[in-house]
């Protein structure tokens, strides 16, 4: 899930394109929907 922390990362950075890569390989590589949830609610909105 190193995806998931660097595009947390990014984001903090304000390099909004390259946490919204991360973010869509980290939902992408999520094992089960459960994950996939709570990636999404750490990560925040796709548009955001």
């Amino acid at each position: 899930m190193w995806s998931a922390v660097l595009a947390d990362l990014h984001r903090r950075c304000g390099d909004r394109g390259a946490a919204l890569r991360y973010r869509r390989i980290a939902l992408d590589a999520a094992p089960n929907e459960a994950i996939r949830r709570l990636l999404e609610r750490r990560l925040g909105p796709a548009d955001a």
